[in-house]
């Protein structure tokens, strides 16, 4: 054989035909070879056959296999077109030829090739799971599904194809039937990292984010050396509020893999919420040497504190903030989804002292300059529009519409008790919805309920078709989603209100709507949006009064001491500013039976922020400062119950936790501060007309705090003035008639203007 093909390549002459046999013979072996790994024999007994036989179909099959093997794709689809023109009957040549194609990018005439594959043998799997990906690829996820099943149905143990038509499905959106073959493929091959990391992304779209978490710990546990899983898995831990177990799987996908830039810009995002700024900023200058990003630019420069550290922390990084907007806004740059690329807004901003216009309409102003499809303006909101008689349609939005104690408690009152007769109302939830009876009570109480898209483009779409007259946002700034949304013109009249007391500073915002109880002189000049003033009211909601159900609990039930005189401060950690710690102490060295409770933070990292700030303000009296582990709410009323007195921080005071010391009766002492955040708890006192708590310096705050504390007589006294008096606050049908007013006048007042 060897010499024959010697003898052939001298060029010698030679007449002698070479017989039918002999070919097959040199098939046979050129194959073998090529199945031992012998490519260089393989290909000579090819050509030996191609120079005899130029058109035999097998030999240039084989041929083409090796080509392909070798990296030169074009000339194995140029050598298995000749084959298939020699015999187009083979499955196989066409199968091989898709697959080939595919891989030049020609994804047309690969389909045609898979296509034609199947239908020489519907029997092969492996040609109906290569039609079914190829599908896939090119956007045709029904009929890639459909190819894909089919394979599955003759080897239900494909764990690849499992995998495959599980994201298929997902592209298709049937979630439950996606997440459904990725865990088929993780019951065959549980350390399958691409079905494992793909079924925790749809865990967490649909809420259950503790079972993302879970399926990410079993993949890393099982493939540790998988830096995308770690990292994932630290995102998932960090939007979970974990942001310790957050730090060290994104440490750990670092240490995998030093080169990826969201592991360290969401390490930076970890680190901020920790108000660990340095290090966070530290990070993102790391994220910027591998990508230059505008969105990790944007992030550094909005870094404030969430819990401070001392008094010159907040005006250092704000003076940062501001002088980092203007070198953003005179630089260029794009951003195609603000949403996802950037993913925080201003909420820490809101628990600083000063008023924050100038930097929301900074940053509004950037967003709008970097992200320009921000501007979105419904059809219906055009002036040339048709307007339809009939019921003002009022939409509610909010991400937090369910037991969230700023947000559902406060909202689900005035969505009852509105008038039907003149609003329509539609409850517009932002993903995912979260099943529990606050939001089972919004939903039956609102005539339209609508579950937004996850993406800002299909949000607005479908709540554009709505064609809303008022769109009421009962929160932005706390998240994300509605912040961005809010920059779009989805409804005539659109407005915010207390649900997170900060002007947005977003140009389509119209209306601010606050209290005369509330505001002081010249507050509209606080606000970028129009104020508009509610008349008469003791709270911005219709409030439910909250009742304690018997038998109620003792101050051992807490593990606190009946003989102290206990002055609870139950508000988040955030708010506790450092101007506040001289009241604390003052307290505490007026008192010696006086101790201050806090309730745990969600993060860790800001109770040992305070804990610190505490020694080194006031050591000889922080050790009697508790932490007392954070409660479901019903628990958490009664802890307020038995405390002698609640302190109301400076700069954002309370609303729900005043709302409940005042239903049980226990003082709350508060000073007013400049802006509306600082001014709810004395707001309520106005409107209960007793002005007893009410302090007008911090020294004076401390001795109202003091001689409630230490004088039982007296905080007696107080307690029954409050339960007298508080009934006001509650469930006021003259909140919801102020409202209804407010919708009724900007309602008109738009129409008047498109008219």
């Amino acid at each position: 054989m060897l010499g024959w093909l010697k003898k052939l390549r001298t060029g010698k002459e030679t007449t002698e035909r070479v017989s039918d046999s002999k070919i097959k013979e040199w098939v046979n072996q050129g194959f073998a070879s090529l199945q031992a790994g012998d490519g260089a024999q393989a290909q000579q007994l090819f050509d030996a056959v191609l120079r005899e036989q130029p058109d035999n179909a097998d030999a240039l099959y084989l041929s083409a296999v090796l080509e392909n093997g070798a990296g030169r794709h074009e000339e194995a689809a140029a050598l298995l077109v000749r084959a298939i023109a020699s015999d187009g009957s083979v499955a196989g040549f066409h199968h091989t030829l898709g697959t080939v194609l595919f891989l030049l990018g020609r994804q047309h005439e690969a389909l045609t090739s898979f296509r034609r594959a199947v239908e020489l043998d519907p029997e092969d799997v492996n040609a109906q799971t290569d039609l079914g990906c190829a599908l896939g690829q090119a956007g045709k996820y029904e009929e890639a599904a459909r190819h894909l099943q089919l394979a599955l149905q003759r080897e239900p143990n494909a764990v690849q194809t499992r995998y495959n038509l599980g994201t298929v499905l997902h592209s298709l959106n049937q979630i439950d039937e996606a997440i459904g073959q990725y865990r088929a493929c993780l019951s065959l091959d549980p350390a399958h990292v691409d079905a494992a990391n793909n079924l925790a992304l749809l865990w967490q779209t649909q809420g259950k984010t503790m079972d993302a978490i879970a399926c990410l710990q079993q993949i890393v546990a099982l493939r540790p050396d998988h830096a995308p899983s770690w990292g994932n898995l630290g995102y998932l831990l960090q939007i979970n509020r974990q942001p310790v177990e957050a730090e060290t799987c994104l440490r750990e996908a670092i240490r995998l893999d030093a080169g990826n830039f969201s592991f360290h810009s969401n390490l930076a995002l970890v680190l901020r919420e920790q108000s660990r700024l340095d290090e966070s900023v530290q990070s993102s200058e790391n994220a910027l040497q591998i990508s230059d990003s505008l969105s990790e630019r944007i992030r550094v420069a909005t870094l404030v504190p969430v819990v401070a550290r001392d008094a010159d922390d907040i005006p250092r990084w704000r003076r940062h903030f501001e002088a980092s907007l203007d070198r953003l806004l005179a630089s260029p740059g794009r951003i195609d989804d603000p949403l996802r690329e950037i993913s925080v807004c201003n909420f820490n901003l809101a628990f600083q002292p000063e008023c924050n216009r100038v930097l929301q309409e900074k940053t509004a102003q950037l967003y709008l300059k970097v992200a320009p499809s921000l501007d979105y303006t419904a059809p219906h909101c055009f002036p040339a529009a048709k307007k339809s008689g009939g019921r003002i349609k009022v939409g509610f939005i909010s991400k937090f519409f369910y037991n969230h104690i700023g947000i559902g408690r406060t909202t689900r009152g005035l969505m009852e008790h509105l008038d039907r007769e003149q609003f329509e109302l539609t409850a517009l939830f932002v993903p995912p919805l979260k099943d529990d009876e606050t939001s089972r009570f919004i939903r039956e109480h609102s005539e339209h309920q609508v579950i937004l898209p996850d993406s800002l483009e299909a949000a607005r779409e479908t709540i554009a078709a709505l064609e809303l007259d008022i769109l009421f946002y009962q929160d932005i700034g706390m998240e994300s989603f509605t912040y961005f949304l809010a920059f779009s013109r989805l409804a005539p009249v659109q407005c915010v209100s207390f649900g997170f007391p900060d002007t947005t500073g977003i140009p389509n915002m119209d209306y601010w709507i606050s209290s005369d109880n509330f505001e002081p002189q010249g507050a509209e000049e606080h606000y970028s949006e129009q104020l508009y003033l509610l008349r008469n009211i003791g709270t911005l909601a219709y409030y439910y009064r909250p009742v304690i159900t018997p038998p109620a609990k003792t101050r051992a039930f807490f593990g606190l001491s009946q003989d102290s005189h206990l002055y609870i401060c139950p508000q988040s950690l955030f708010k506790a500013h450092p101007d506040f710690d001289i009241v604390f102490a003052n307290i505490l060295r007026g008192d010696p039976q006086g101790e201050i409770i806090l309730v745990q933070g969600t993060i860790p990292a800001w109770e040992t922020i305070l804990r610190e700030r505490f020694r080194q303000a006031m050591p000889d009296v922080a050790e009697r400062i508790r932490f007392v582990p954070r409660m479901d709410q019903d628990v958490f009323l009664e802890l307020i119950a038995v405390s002698d007195v609640m302190l109301d921080p400076f700069y954002f005071s309370g609303m729900n936790s005043s709302l409940e010391g005042l239903a049980v009766g226990t003082p709350v002492v508060t000073m007013p501060g400049k802006l509306q955040r600082g001014r709810h708890t004395y707001g309520m006192y106005r409107h209960m007309e007793m002005d007893d708590c009410i302090a007008e310096s911090p020294e004076h705050y401390a001795d109202i705090a003091l001689k409630l504390g230490t004088d039982e007589a007296y905080r007696s006294a107080i307690r029954e003035k409050i339960l007298a008096r508080c009934p006001r606050l509650y469930e006021d049908p003259h909140v919801v008639r102020e409202f209804e007013r407010f919708f009724r006048e900007s309602h008109e007042k738009a129409t008047r203007a498109k008219n």
